[in-house]
């Protein structure tokens, strides 16, 4: 969005640092202010002329708007709060305050959506004349059309910083974007002598509006309670974990996060004859591979591992990879290999492929799962982790 470009170099200094709590300020004080401006210039419209055309619908839009400045407010007051430094009572900072605000956005339209319904109703059982208002439909369209636009615009900096908070604001102006469509649809059905049509469309807008509010209320709580991450963040630890040689095993991943950072910690498991500045050593390099893939602090634990009955000799081993690498043309080799015990039943093999630096992400993807399962069938019980790395050569 070429607009919401230029308002981010107009207003947000050094945008591209999203960790820094000035630069998520300006990031929310611009949103809330973008909103506050339209809404409240949007809402003023809608009423009078939902007062002047006598339309229930129209009119619970034009609260639904006005209550969006209101949301926008909170919006600013949490981010001011998120950006302060960490004191005695709160170590890890006032990140969540933008969660929090969330969750007042997400009360806020609940309440809105239940006090509308109820004047709905009461339209819909005692209908009243509503006057048909050409004019109140092109405000309307245009209205959904401004809001779309809004909604879209919060969204796009919601992601930019990955704020729970900005993105519930950009659902509550796409309830509205759809509120004011649906109350365009019912003047004009008025129009054509279904009279209980806008009683029916305020209810509509009023569960729209219910709906978004509930889900909201339940995304910022959860979160608040310490949600767990996605799969995919828990595969991205595994993984820049088990890229460390010497690690044989990961468990016990936690994350901990505090809206503005984000805290790792988990447990990795070393042969059990490594010294303790060599588990040291695993260890930070852990830390440091985890980081740097997920932008987050690190704290590893080290369990050793006792020395077990193996599964395969290494010479069964290398036999194995030879095998499956014959039929991989593309690497170049490998190295680093580990073999722990056998743990539960398995054993856990650990190496390094070396191919070509030029060659394209998905294809090295494709290379590691196949040799995978090629040396797990030539091992069964084998549980097989691979690194792929350019060749010093490439």
């Amino acid at each position: 969005m070429r607009i919401t470009g230029r308002l981010i170099r107009w207003f947000v200094p050094h945008p591209e640092r999203t960790s820094d709590p000035e630069v998520r300020l300006r990031y929310g004080a611009l949103e809330a202010w973008v909103s506050i401006v339209v809404n409240t210039l949007m809402a003023g419209v809608k009423f009078a002329l939902g007062l002047w055309i006598n339309s229930v619908a129209l009119t619970a839009d034009a609260g639904h708007t006005l209550s969006d400045t209101l949301t926008s407010v909170v919006v600013l007051v949490g981010f001011r709060t998120a950006r302060r430094p960490v004191d005695e009572k709160h170590p890890h900072g006032h990140g969540r305050m933008e969660s929090i605000a969330t969750l007042i956005i997400a009360t806020l339209l609940a309440v809105v959506g239940i006090e509308f319904m109820v004047r709905s109703v009461e339209r819909l059982l005692k209908p009243m004349p509503v006057k048909v208002s050409v004019m109140a439909v092109v405000v309307m369209v245009l209205s959904a059309a401004a809001k779309e636009w809004m909604a879209r615009f919060s969204l796009d900096l919601g992601r930019r910083i990955r704020s729970s908070a900005l993105k519930a604001d950009a659902w509550h102006h796409r309830s509205d974007a759809v509120a004011s469509a649906l109350v365009a649809v019912a003047i004009l059905g008025v129009a054509l002598g279904f009279k209980r049509l806008d009683g029916i469309f305020g209810i509509a807008v009023s569960l729209l509006i219910l709906y978004t509010g509930v889900d909201l209320i339940r995304a910022s709580a959860s979160y608040l309670m310490g949600e767990s991450p996605d799969a995919e963040a828990l595969a991205e630890v595994r993984s820049a974990a088990q890229s460390v040689p010497g690690v044989v095993a990961i468990h016990d991943v936690e994350f901990h996060d505090y809206g503005q950072h984000r805290d790792v910690s988990l447990h990795i498991e070393v042969a059990g004859k490594a010294t303790l500045a060599e588990a040291h050593a695993i260890a930070s390099q852990v830390e440091e591979a985890v980081n740097r893939r997920l932008s987050v602090s690190t704290v590893v634990h080290v369990d050793p591992l006792d020395d077990l009955p193996p599964l395969a000799s290494e010479s069964q081993v290398h036999a194995a990879i030879d095998a499956a690498l014959g039929h991989e043309p593309e690497v170049t080799g490998y190295h680093a290999l580990t073999l722990s015990g056998a743990q539960a039943g398995k054993g856990q093999l650990h190496f390094h492929v070396t191919v070509d630096g030029r060659m394209e992400l998905r294809r090295s993807h494709e290379i590691s799962h196949r040799l995978s399962r090629q040396v797990c069938e030539r091992l069964p019980g084998c549980q097989v982790t691979i690194h792929m790395e350019p060749s010093r050569e490439s």
